[in-house]
């Protein structure tokens, strides 16, 4: 099995408002030859046509109420949306976006990344919470080669 798990080692604290920021994840546990870790995002490599793909977020709305977007996208490009979502964040408050399981098609060389849009630029996106957790447990994504 190839399988990719990856998270933030700390908060992301320098956001865009109305404007996607790439999140760059830095800490990875892989299994299997047919993916890497690089750039921010899990490479596709050689033989992979499909893979399913999950994410989770938790921001912090830290000054405004209002839609946020989470999107895990191919080669940073934003015609390539392999899934995403949306929701209404309460001001001062932590809140989840969660991406369910998405099947993608893809191709060698490819690179999967997560991407974030708030309309303030005081929103925090959330690592962890306890300091000895592992890959993001509040912010990550993952992909399974199935194909």
């Amino acid at each position: 099995r190839n399988i990719a798990t990856c998270g933030l080692t700390s908060n992301v604290t320098s956001l865009t408002a109305n404007a996607y920021t790439n999140v760059s994840l830095n800490k990875s546990l892989i299994t299997g030859a047919r993916l890497t870790f690089s750039s921010g995002g899990i490479v596709i490599g050689k033989g992979v046509s499909k893979i399913l793909v999950s994410g989770q977020m938790v921001i912090q709305a830290t000054n405004k109420a209002g839609v946020r977007y989470f999107r895990i996208i191919r080669n940073n490009d934003a015609t390539k949306v392999v899934t995403w979502i949306c929701g209404t964040a309460p001001a001062g408050s932590q809140y989840p976006l969660i991406l369910t399981p998405a099947l993608s098609e893809v191709q060698e060389g490819d690179v999967i990344t997560m991407q974030y849009y708030t309309i303030d630029s005081n929103d925090q996106i959330i690592s962890s919470q306890m300091s000895s957790a592992n890959y993001g447990t509040r912010t990550n994504m993952t992909i399974e080669v199935v194909g």
